[in-house]
């Protein structure tokens, strides 16, 4: 009888533990299954920052396409697929849709855009869209573009108000003979403490044009301008006393054009 009693002692102290843990192994899943229920098990907008916002390319210019790309913090441990909106005030720019965000840091490219730069100011916001309930998302600071004499950019404007003369303007400023794609004429190039301005001149026509968007990379020799009134984009580079390049009309073609100093 006491062997037998033994017996059931001993057999109890392996049984009960694994019942025990069975039973809690059954609350838990219990538990997770609830809070999946609820959303704990998901990511929320709250656990999300948007720490970095670009576009390329920078500058745009207006008529350019423009692709933005984010790079956008998960706070919790969950992961999953969400769609993310790019928006200016109320208007939608460009989505990235069904992308999975990890825990974590997380680099996002949204598809190119038409999107116009038409206002003085354009601040961007990011939304995001889980299980189709659209909630905007914090930002770690204010993303708004500024408008330069080479465009609009997200980063630091390469020049900011009246100061000293940079030492590579002679090299582009003054006057300028031209020859646009057998259209022969003279070119300027003026600098007004901030910006660059220009203008061109057809000998055909007999009268000036003028220019906007110009700039020049002084470490590249890369120039660019925009004539506006025959919607044409000038590309060029600067060598010495000679800028050859090409130019389009309302972004199509590629037409040559060379400009030089005697």
């Amino acid at each position: 009888m006491k062997k037998l009693v033994w017996v059931m002692i001993v057999g109890c102290l392996f049984v009960v533990p694994e019942l025990v843990q069975a039973q809690v192994d059954k609350m838990i899943d219990q538990f997770l299954e609830k809070g999946e229920q609820r959303g704990e098990g998901r990511i929320r907008p709250e656990d999300l920052r948007i720490v970095q916002m670009e576009f390329s390319p920078d500058p745009v210019r207006q008529g350019q396409q423009v692709s933005f790309r984010i790079t956008i913090a998960n706070d919790s441990r969950h992961s999953g697929r969400i769609t993310l909106v790019v928006k200016d005030r109320d208007e939608v720019i460009s989505e990235a849709r069904d992308v999975n965000i990890s825990s974590g840091e997380n680099s996002i490219d949204f598809p190119e855009t038409n999107y116009r730069f038409s206002r003085e100011d354009h601040c961007f916001t990011v939304e995001a869209d889980i299980e189709r309930n659209r909630r905007p998302i914090s930002l770690a600071k204010e993303f708004c573009a500024q408008r330069t004499s080479i465009g609009w950019t997200l980063g630091e404007p390469y020049h900011e108000g009246p100061g000293p003369r940079p030492a590579h303007l002679s090299r582009i400023e003054g006057s300028w003979f031209v020859n646009v794609d057998n259209t022969a004429g003279k070119l300027e190039f003026n600098w007004t403490g901030n910006a660059w301005s220009g203008r061109i001149w057809f000998n055909v026509l007999a009268r000036w044009e003028e220019l906007t968007d110009v700039s020049i990379d002084p470490g590249t020799g890369q120039v660019q301008f925009y004539n506006p009134l025959r919607k044409a984009q000038y590309y060029g580079t600067l060598s010495g006393d000679r800028i050859e390049g090409t130019f389009s009309h309302g972004g199509t073609g590629s037409r040559p054009w060379a400009a030089w100093r005697h």
